[in-house]
């Protein structure tokens, strides 16, 4: 089951939080397995509270948090454009090239998954970057709407053509 905002609040507040009080905020992994051990899964509740050991961890040593986990790897990060889909690739093509020539995007992202199958999202992504050049980083996002087979195939048939990075090509349940 997905967590909720309900169950997140619960086991931040009525199971993990409580465990956490009087614990170093540098026992990281200790952390963790107490989270294992006290309420397994819920990776949300666990995320905010991960966040927030680090965050405390960088505010005790006066430090930037990106200090702490290895450097600054990226000094500035770029504004990413999304694009929708839409049945007239004319349109996606103008919604991106607007986010170029108009506010200077340098990186889309493209929504995938169309209806219509994994090639017409080849297609897409195709005329994309033809408009737009290959100085723009394009990615896409099929939101979980390929299979394992289709993402296979359409990750390869995008590498050519400059493919910048896939976010959640298919659903957790087909890894």
């Amino acid at each position: 089951l997905a967590d909720t905002t309900q169950s997140i609040v619960a086991a931040v507040k009525e199971i993990y939080g409580p465990a956490l009080i009087g614990k170093s905020i540098f026992e990281i992994e200790g952390a963790n397995e107490m989270f294992d051990n006290r309420l397994a899964g819920n990776p949300n509740a666990r995320a905010v509270l991960d966040i927030a050991l680090r965050d405390a961890q960088g505010k005790a040593l006066n430090r930037p948090l990106y200090e702490l986990i290895g450097g600054c790897c990226q000094p500035r990060i770029p504004l990413e454009w999304s694009v929708s889909m839409d049945d007239d690739v004319q349109v996606i093509i103008a919604e991106a090239q607007r986010a170029v020539d108009e506010f200077g995007i340098r990186v889309l992202c493209l929504k995938m998954a169309d209806r219509r199958g994994w090639r017409q999202d080849v297609a897409n992504f195709a005329a994309v970057r033809k408009a737009v050049g290959n100085e723009v980083m394009i990615g896409i996002d099929p939101n979980t709407g390929w299979t394992l087979g289709d993402a296979l195939l359409a990750i390869e048939a995008l590498k050519p053509m400059g493919l910048g990075y896939i976010e959640q090509p298919l659903a957790r349940r087909d890894l």
